[in-house]
């Protein structure tokens, strides 16, 4: 499926229920004239409810690389949606008891909004900003690796320059033994050999 199937499954869905709350008020409010505030308050909180759990669930992706990278993201968006969600219910209940009138309850209401809003907003940007350094830290670790595979390379040519010196060293300590001579030219040669 391409991105526009799903995003057409996701529109149905979400109409749909929708139309469930349209029916559901049609069937069970009462008539708008005869509406109570606690009433109409109830449907526009129910209405409003199911636009942002359905609009988060639905809509809104929270991309980053790995799960660990989106805790913050997810948690943060998923637990200010169900406090928004209990405050919200709250405010219903409130308002159809009569503790509350519907103008306050809308006030109160349009708040926990605005800052509902401001924790979605700051837990995409994390959510962005986490992967941002994830693809750096990737690159670095790339980055690292390949001087890692140098470094080994390097190291390997050191062990066959160890190697030849070596070599050299018991070459020159053989040469200690086939001097003809044992005077002093001879000695001050085999210095210069093994000094060089």
């Amino acid at each position: 499926m391409t991105k526009q199937h799903f995003f057409s499954i996701k529109l149905g869905i979400f109409l749909f229920g929708l139309a469930i709350i349209f029916i559901s008020y049609m069937m069970f409010a009462t008539p708008w004239e005869k509406m109570s505030q606690g009433e109409l308050y109830f449907w526009g909180n129910l209405a409003l409810l199911y636009l942002i759990f359905m609009g988060i669930s639905l809509f809104l992706h929270i991309k980053a690389g790995k799960f660990e990278q989106n805790i913050f993201p997810i948690f943060a968006t998923w637990t200010s949606d169900a406090l928004f969600a209990i405050f919200c219910l709250l405010l219903v209940f409130c308002v159809m008891k009569g503790i509350m009138i519907a103008k306050v309850a809308i006030l109160v209401q349009f708040v926990l909004l605005f800052i509902f809003s401001i924790i979605i907003y700051i837990a995409l940007f994390t959510g962005a900003h986490i992967e941002r350094v994830a693809k750096k830290d990737e690159a670095m670790m790339e980055y690292v690796g390949r001087i890692k595979r140098r470094a080994g390379l390097i190291q390997s040519e050191l062990k066959k320059e160890t190697a030849c010196e070596r070599d050299l060293y018991k070459l020159m300590d053989s040469f200690l033994y086939l001097s003809p001579t044992a005077n002093e030219k001879a000695c001050e040669l085999e210095k210069k050999i093994v000094a060089k």
